[in-house]
């Protein structure tokens, strides 16, 4: 019984340990318009195309290639008028080696709303697949990527 407890507690002081130091490992980009540029030709991570619809909606298409798997998570912060209206976690749709999110907002939340995707480490445990702290986040404003046409 004292040797169980006393694995238990080593077991959750490493782990306490490992996640405090990678929670400090977050990495945040700023994904715009010259980040995407700048990225070598042929290993662009991500492509992201805006197109205004008929409805008047603005839709993005945010595609992210992916060669190993990752616990990811996509979010949508809509801002309008400086006040968060919407927070929402996005499933993409997923082919082999491509995640891809489709985000449909007004011209009015496109100016100040964000999108964020997260990219964190995987480990399986009991059958169950579970993202680990820290990672990449990519943020994406997206008025940075919708130019209303004629401007």
């Amino acid at each position: 019984m004292l040797r169980r407890a006393w694995c238990l507690l080593v077991a959750g002081m490493f782990v306490g340990l490992i996640a405090s130091r990678a929670s400090a490992l977050t990495e945040v980009i700023d994904v715009t318009p010259e980040w995407l540029s700048a990225q070598p030709e042929g290993g662009k991570e991500f492509t992201i195309e805006a197109v205004e619809l008929e409805t008047g909606l603005i839709e993005f298409t945010i595609t992210r290639r992916v060669l190993e798997d990752r616990y990811r998570v996509g979010r949508l912060d809509v801002r309008m008028e400086g006040e968060l209206a919407a927070e929402c976690l996005l499933k993409p749709d997923e082919k082999p080696r491509l995640i891809k999110y489709r985000l449909k907002l007004s011209k009015k939340a496109v100016a100040e709303s964000e999108f964020e995707f997260s990219e964190h480490g995987l480990v399986r445990s009991g059958g169950e697949e579970i993202g680990l702290p820290g990672g990449i986040v990519y943020r994406f404003k997206l008025a940075d990527f919708y130019r209303p046409p004629g401007e």
